[in-house]
């Protein structure tokens, strides 16, 4: 599909198939005047997703902004790696870093009698996730609030499953991003010097939060696998992590299950 016609059909309130079959949607003068205006957007590098305030993931339309990363593809391979797993019907998740709710939302849509806490630093993004929740009639079992990564969370909240498509770019590497991405919020992009910033915080914080045999699933950036595989590894809570690549055979999700704590062990909290 063209993204002119998406553009048009977007201002004519139609699907792009009707601007072939209904004579009546023949783009009136005041509908060119907008449809250029869009045109132009689109032409110096803006999003097609932001113009039409909207994005498709999983089969479902989520609402975009400025305020919240667009939905990829690639994060797509995390909800399936999420669903090709055990997680229990009425699973408590924690979302981080939610954005636009496209991965609270989904997966609430998906495990029926789920329950998801969906946190993300931006307020501005709170509100379309919890727009989209409430478009998708899941919002009684989604709840969003303003955190920072585990901030304010008490050790008494345990989730089947923490989740997150975090910030992964090196610092350094965002200049050379395509111009699209420049439009859109960098606390969603950048993962500081190494890139490694906020996976290290999740991962290192996350048997604290998660119940014995819960699960820890993570988006990550191409050439990071090896080295989230090694700390996820020695810290000696979780199985062996699993990799998935994405359709470009880059190492794309990694996703580990909580050793279950026997007998009278108790975990260690770390500081």
């Amino acid at each position: 599909m063209k993204e002119s016609e998406v553009l048009l059909s977007h201002l004519a309130g139609c699907q792009p198939i009707d601007l072939y079959i209904r004579r009546d949607l023949l783009p009136l003068p005041d509908l060119q005047k907008r449809y250029q205006g869009l045109l132009k957007r689109r032409s110096k590098g803006e999003p097609l997703q932001y113009i039409i305030g909207s994005s498709q993931f999983m089969g479902l339309d989520f609402k975009v902004n400025r305020d919240v990363f667009i939905p990829r593809p690639e994060t797509e391979i995390l909800i399936e790696a999420i669903m090709d797993n055990r997680i229990p019907e009425s699973a408590f998740i924690l979302d981080i870093g939610t954005g636009c709710g496209n991965i609270a939302v989904t997966l609430a849509r998906f495990i029926s009698h789920s329950r998801v806490l969906a946190i993300d630093i931006s307020k501005p993004a709170l509100k379309i996730a919890a727009l989209n929740a409430r478009q998708h009639k899941i919002l009684d079992r989604v709840s969003f609030c303003q955190k920072d990564i585990f901030e304010g969370l008490g050790r008494k909240q345990e989730f089947d499953l923490i989740v997150s498509n975090p910030p992964y770019i090196r610092t350094g590497d965002l200049p050379a991003l395509p111009p699209e991405v420049g439009y859109e919020p960098s606390l969603a992009l950048d993962g500081g010097e190494d890139g490694l910033f906020v996976l290290t915080e999740i991962i290192r914080q996350a048997d604290r939060y998660l119940k014995n045999g819960g699960w820890l699933a993570l988006e990550i950036g191409a050439g990071q696998s090896a080295e989230i595989h090694k700390r996820v590894s020695q810290l000696g809570k979780f199985e062996v992590p699993k990799i998935i690549k994405d359709y470009n055979g880059i190492d794309r999700v990694m996703i580990a299950k909580k050793k279950p704590v026997t007998g009278n062990q108790k975990p260690e909290w770390k500081k």
